[in-house]
């Protein structure tokens, strides 16, 4: 299985998300990513996904090794929250290396070197919109 992005959205999105993690997501601001514990309600640990923010009301869970997607929407059936949950229909790349930063210059300019630690940003690329994320 691939990586996928599982998309939250709605205006309870951050609620609905506490539902999933203890990590602390009110704070998370548009344009930043998070690394989050998903557990189960006996408190395993189903995933570890990125949990990015593109706006005010989505959220992505970017994981690979589990199916949040199903997990997300058996918790969402009676929860009475306000949310849709889908695959967000996107291809994951990963650009990784000693070379990766000057690879990234070379595409999308010099305000690569301004993304911050754990944020994540919209460019364009031959006339697509991409969401460009830092982990590192």
């Amino acid at each position: 299985m691939g990586e996928r992005q599982v998309e939250i959205a709605g205006p309870d999105a951050v609620q609905f998300l506490q539902l999933l993690t203890p990590r602390e997501l009110t704070k998370c601001a548009v344009g930043q990513c998070k690394y989050a514990l998903i557990t189960a309600a006996d408190g395993g640990i189903l995933s570890d996904p990125i949990i990015l923010r593109p706006d005010a009301i989505r959220f992505w869970l970017s994981t690979c090794d589990a199916d949040l997607e199903l997990w997300t929407k058996g918790v969402a059936v009676h929860s009475g929250i306000d949310v849709g949950i889908c695959d967000a229909g996107v291809s994951v790349l990963q650009v990784q290396g000693p070379k990766s930063a000057a690879l990234l210059v070379d595409m999308f300019g010099a305000a690569v070197h301004a993304l911050k630690y754990y944020r994540l940003t919209t460019v364009g690329f031959a006339g697509t919109e991409l969401l460009l994320s830092r982990k590192r």
